[in-house]
């Protein structure tokens, strides 16, 4: 089974630069714990700690109740999955899988039969095993990404560190291995923290993720938790393609019912955002949040509650994207590939009040009752 890992008050700088502040987390034993967030956010850095390629200047880090901060990486007996892939030239793809087993730390757990049992049905499962005799210099980069995914999953680590392990796959292979490293990390059991730029990444294989912007912690939850409930504009930004659309608005207060007023639409507020939007002043600052997947686009523009023209339509394959403009402001919709809407059309877009999300311009910070 994985052990529990607790992180308090991590800081690490270079120089003038922050890379990570106070960041504080516990992954539970046998949770696929994610950090979300993208390039400079502090992913790798944070995971280059936990592994011990970098120490912190402030913080505890704890491994099965213990600290770890005194340990060399080779003694955290940690698997690593670098998005560089760091493959010894020299070595064949089956020298490179076995070459954590035959470490001198390891060297005596495994027999030769072990290893090569070991390093066969981890190939398998990533689809190169007819490349085993092969050198890095004859991979192209997804395959060499495998090797190098293989070569941690081959271990019996108690903790799996994953810094973006299949950012170079193509996309099929890519929603292959996400199901293969989900189905892979809940047999083990293996506590795990994956890096990611990629939401989608999160909400098909994270128990609990970290959304990071600027090295800081913005909000820790399940995928739905930050989708639903997400604590400001940083976390509902992070998650969702196309990401969540924002509109600028006021807070109205007429013969005591809120509405938010913005430029092309005046919405009179349901019992949920009254009660949220009583944080705000009348006549505050306020940013309306709506996801694309929950905006219905109508032909009619008295349909709905927005009127706009089409900018441009996308089809996706089986969807489509159409984007909006609601007076200069660009709408994201997803909507059916059949819609055929054409660039000029004029149209209505309509949502539930109930699923869209309110904040403080001014903050930020998302608005609940």
């Amino acid at each position: 089974m994985g052990i529990e890992l607790t992180l308090e008050g991590i800081t690490k700088t270079y120089g003038k630069v922050t890379a990570v502040s106070d960041l504080g987390f516990t992954v539970k034993p046998g949770e696929l714990f994610a950090l979300l967030g993208p390039s400079g956010a502090g992913k790798s850095t944070t995971v280059n700690l936990i592994a011990g390629i970098e120490k912190p200047d402030k913080g505890e880090i704890r491994a099965g109740g213990r600290s770890i901060l005194a340990l060399r990486p080779q003694e955290r007996d940690f698997a690593m999955v670098f998005e560089s892939y760091a493959l010894y030239p020299h070595l064949t793809v089956a020298e490179n899988m076995a070459f954590p087993l035959r470490a001198p730390v390891r060297a005596t757990r495994y027999s030769s039969a072990d290893i090569q049992k070991r390093v066969a049905e981890t190939a398998r499962m990533l689809e190169i095993h007819e490349l085993l005799a092969r050198y890095p210099k004859e991979l192209s980069g997804g395959q060499k990404q495998r090797v190098g995914l293989g070569r941690a999953l081959v271990r019996d680590s108690q903790l799996f560190l994953l810094d973006e392990p299949i950012a170079h796959l193509d996309a099929k292979l890519r929603h292959h291995m996400r199901g293969e490293l989900k189905k892979l990390q809940k047999k083990s059991g293996r506590t795990t923290v994956l890096a990611t730029p990629d939401y989608a990444e999160v909400v098909a294989m994270a128990d609990r993720a970290a959304v990071l912007n600027h090295g800081v912690s913005e909000q820790i939850g399940t995928p739905i938790e930050l989708f639903s409930r997400p604590a400001n504009v940083v976390v509902a930004q992070a998650i969702g393609d196309p990401p969540i659309n924002l509109l600028n608005c006021e807070v109205a207060n007429r013969d005591g019912c809120f509405y938010i007023s913005g430029a092309g639409f005046s919405l009179q507020c349901n019992d949920r955002l009254q009660a949220a939007l009583r944080h705000l002043p009348v006549g505050a600052a306020a940013s309306l949040g709506i996801r694309p997947s929950e905006i219905s686009i109508h032909r009619d523009p008295a349909q709905g509650l927005i009127r706009g023209e089409v900018y441009v339509f996308e089809p996706l394959g089986g969807e489509a994207v159409a984007t909006v403009s609601v007076e200069g402001k660009l709408v994201k919709v997803l909507c059916s590939w059949s819609s055929s809407l054409k660039i000029g059309d004029k149209v209505s877009l309509s949502f539930d009040l109930d699923t869209v999300h309110v904040f403080n311009r001014d903050t930020g910070r998302a608005l609940y009752a």
